[in-house]
């Protein structure tokens, strides 16, 4: 596997891997330089993404990632390739 981009989510290291036999574009490369984790619960665009999604549900929304928090001490994080501040 040749190791694309890393980045760090919730304290530990993401890797985006592929296989060693096939051809990552320079924008493949690009792209996975460009990763943010965001924390759904403090960024606004996740409740902007849950209200205009069409297949978003009760399940992702903030009361229900703050009810996992709250019991089972879950920390969400949401992947983007959205810079912060980017709606």
């Amino acid at each position: 596997m040749k190791i694309v981009s890393s980045l760090s989510l919730a304290g530990e290291t993401v890797e985006l891997a592929v296989d060693e036999g096939l051809r990552v574009s320079g924008k493949l490369e690009r792209a996975a330089e460009s990763v943010y984790a965001i924390d759904p619960l403090c960024d606004q665009r996740w409740t902007t993404l849950v209200n205009c999604h069409p297949h978003s549900s009760v399940f992702h929304s903030r009361n229900w990632l703050r009810a996992l928090r709250n019991v089972y001490h879950y920390d969400a994080v949401a992947v983007t390739t959205c810079p912060p501040g980017y709606l």
